[in-house]
């Protein structure tokens, strides 16, 4: 199984709106989001099949809901874990 967030653009263009930014300082520091594309090319050359593909967008903002009220459930507790920034 190979899980990942890839590239809405074959081109390797930054993600718009400054969210290519946030991206790069706080979810994926110097990773890169590759297209279906390329990642298919990969796989096969790799002597793999690919079997099912499957987008998980529709289900990512509820889950960001879920994470978003847990965290605040338990942010007392989450706080404890990190240092406090000025």
């Amino acid at each position: 199984m190979n899980h990942g967030i890839t590239a809405k653009h074959t081109d390797g263009r930054p993600v718009g709106r400054g969210a290519g930014d946030f991206i790069e300082k706080y979810v994926f520091p110097n990773g890169e989001l590759p297209h279906l594309a390329m990642i298919s090319t990969e796989i096969s050359d790799a002597g793999l099949e690919i079997v099912d593909v499957e987008s998980l967008r529709l289900h990512y903002a509820r889950t960001l809901d879920h994470w978003s009220e847990r965290l605040e459930d338990n942010l007392e507790a989450a706080a404890k874990l990190v240092p406090e920034q000025a």
